[in-house]
């Protein structure tokens, strides 16, 4: 998220949410910004938002429930004024947790903060000030490693895990296997019905208009930061990814393969998904690749821990 209204002003074109942001500001400086989400749909229609099946309280219907931290990609967070020292974060978060309760009492709703990490540690502490109660939720899968080159990412794995990789990587060379960083919003149009057929696949319900459109608002918020990679074999597309680099980090969000022989489906999928992003990595500079949630065991076997993360509930009443 980036403080820019153009950048922002995707969030409030969706008609089955309302989208807020608490700002806490100091005299005439913007301080801190809280993304808050109301749900105007009458369930919950996305499996990963569906607040009463992930905390197991029925008591989270739409109609009754406010959204603290956002509800755009599995992670819940805010945005400081990066001149703020520490305490003065842990004041800012207060003021903006505070001030989202006092919303959502004047509207009978009970506050949830879903995929809060643990390094979200001023605002996870807002939530506890304010008598919210942290419950775990699917952790994010994380690689990180001393030094941004593949030497150094080699190294810091297991010999077993080395070995993986290598293994992966032979074959990925035996199939003539490359990936290519090329323009996100070139590639939105043949992406966006592979990552459809991915999701419907994975029980979820989808259309490629509508992931076209979420790549498109993504691509409005993450900018000139965001990319995509091309995988190609035998001189065809084998399949795409999309990611965006944020500080010391890349961050992957979409990855679908066009179907082929299930050898070049499995290697296309580990060369978008982990060995693309972190050859991107370190031409940025960065040493730490996020990603995401499930689909824990490939992740873990080529290097990636489990950072923990939570969803933070409010009792009744």
């Amino acid at each position: 998220m980036y403080v820019s209204r153009s950048r922002l002003q995707w969030l409030w074109e969706d008609p089955r949410w309302l989208d807020l942001m608490a700002a806490v500001r100091y005299g005439d400086t913007l301080v801190g910004l809280l993304p808050i989400a109301v749900c105007r749909a009458p369930r919950w229609y996305d499996p990963l938002y569906d607040v009463s099946e992930l905390t197991g309280d029925p008591g989270y219907a739409p109609s009754g429930t406010c959204l603290i931290g956002g509800r755009a990609d599995l992670r819940a967070s805010m945005l400081f004024d990066p001149a703020l020292d520490h305490g003065e974060r842990r004041e800012v978060a207060d003021r903006a947790v505070h001030s989202a309760m006092e919303f959502a009492r004047a509207q009978s709703r009970r506050c949830v903060a879903l995929y809060l990490p643990a390094e979200e540690a001023e605002l996870s502490a807002a939530l506890s000030d304010a008598g919210m109660t942290p419950r775990p939720a699917p952790g994010r899968h994380v690689i990180r490693w001393p030094e941004p080159t593949l030497d150094s990412y080699l190294a810091s794995l297991t010999r077993s895990h080395r070995g993986i990789v290598r293994a992966d990587w032979r074959i990925r060379d035996n199939l003539g296997l490359e990936t290519k960083v090329t323009d996100w919003e070139s590639v939105i149009a043949p992406a966006a019905p592979l990552i459809s057929i991915s999701l419907v696949n994975h029980g979820y319900a989808s259309r490629s208009e509508l992931v076209a459109m979420r790549l498109r608002r993504w691509h409005q918020v993450v900018g000139d930061r965001g990319f995509a990679l091309c995988a190609i074999a035998s001189g065809k597309c084998t399949g795409y990814a999309f990611c965006w680099h944020d500080g010391d980090r890349v961050i992957v969000a979409d990855v679908a393969f066009a179907h082929g022989s299930a050898e070049v489906d499995r290697a296309s999928y580990l060369e978008l998904m982990i060995y693309g992003p972190l050859a991107a990595c370190c031409d940025l500079g960065a040493s730490v690749l996020d990603l995401g949630i499930y689909a824990s065991e490939p992740k873990r076997l080529r290097g990636a821990a489990q950072e923990p993360q939570d969803q933070w509930v409010q009792q009744d009443g």
